[in-house]
């Protein structure tokens, strides 16, 4: 194994694989490099709500705490754009045990964007393209084992409920997708909870009305409770829905995402001509209306030929099978015929 300082300030452990038939190449960057790359791209940081508010209420405009209208204290959940200098450092939240402010998964967001991105403090590689051209099998992150040992003993316990699921340290460990997918998980199975019962209790009740009547058709007609669920599930569909929007809201405010579309970089997959934008003068990817156009009538066409192609053998079938039938017919009735004439 040997260590590369690269130009992009990254550090490179590369080694082979026991066969030597791969090459692994392990990425890595100093705390430093770390906290310019963040500088260079004002990375989204969590403030530090004890200093805000130190800073803040020894000010001239006091913020004023109204518990009535929000369960968020004033200071709490504040984002800010990273800045390396000394001054600032103690403006952003460090996690327990560590002497900076950026998280596992902070640190692995940064890395990949020095890695693709152009500009001249980059590496300007394009991984999805590297993929594609077998350069490169695949890149991942490596786990850390005692944020594993936490999420799993906080996490995987089988009396630890839906309702109980340590989000924020999915989320800090995994990323801020992976974790609302979890709360979305346990949002949905705590809803269904109610649900379930409702569906027991008319279950119940239609196998009761089943043995009264003898008639499992006559017990559905006649129960109550059918369509009272009924009403319960389109209900219980709409308030699931707009609860989880509003706990998908507090959490994207929790965790800095609210402008998240707003700032969503391009699929790795998306293909294009570099212009500058037309709005903000910054270098984007284009693709031509024009060629979108011409690759949708295509598509369109050659979609409408399939279609076309598999009714007309569905047609051909189904008229081979009539002509096959009404010939057995026809040669059936003309063998009773003829045993008819012989009797």
């Amino acid at each position: 194994m040997f260590e590369i300082q690269s130009k992009t300030g990254l550090l490179t452990y590369m080694f082979y694989s026991v066969n030597k038939k791969l090459i692994f190449c392990k990425v890595g960057a100093t705390i430093d490099r770390i906290k310019k790359a963040a500088d260079e791209l004002d990375f989204n940081m969590l403030l530090d709500e004890h200093y805000l508010a130190t800073e803040v209420d020894n000010g001239e405009f006091p913020v004023q705490d109204e518990p009535d209208i929000t369960l968020m204290k004033p200071y709490e959940c504040i984002y800010g754009p990273y800045e390396r200098e000394n001054e600032y450092h103690d403006l952003y939240h460090c996690p327990p045990d560590s002497n900076h402010p950026f998280r596992s998964v902070d640190r692995i967001k940064l890395i990949l964007e020095v890695l693709q991105n152009d500009a001249d403090w980059g590496a300007g590689l394009e991984l999805f393209a590297l993929k594609k051209n077998g350069s490169l099998l695949n890149y991942y992150p490596l786990r850390e084992a005692k944020f594993i040992k936490a999420l799993e003993k906080d996490w995987m316990p089988w009396h630890i409920y839906p309702w109980e699921q340590p989000i924020d340290d999915i989320r800090d460990y995994f990323g801020e997708k992976i974790g609302l997918y979890f709360e979305f998980l346990g949002h949905y199975t705590s809803w269904l909870l109610p649900l379930s019962i409702v569906g027991a209790i008319t279950g119940l009740d239609i196998f009761i009305e089943s043995l009264i009547f003898k008639d499992l058709s006559e017990a559905l007609g006649t129960s109550f409770l059918v369509p009272a669920c009924c009403v319960f599930v389109a209900f219980w569909a709409q308030f699931m829905l707009e609860f989880w929007k509003r706990k998908e809201s507090t959490k994207a405010m929790e965790w800095g995402m609210s402008s998240f579309e707003d700032e969503e970089s391009d699929r790795a997959e998306y293909y294009g001509d570099k212009i500058f934008s037309f709005i903000n003068g910054e270098s984007i990817k284009y693709f031509p209306p024009s060629q979108r156009t011409e690759i949708s009538r295509t598509s369109g066409a050659l979609i409408t030929t399939m279609i076309m192609l598999v009714i007309t053998c569905v047609a051909v079938i189904f008229y081979g099978k009539y002509y096959v039938d009404d010939d057995a017919a026809a040669a059936s009735g003309s063998q009773g015929l003829a045993i008819g004439k012989i009797k």
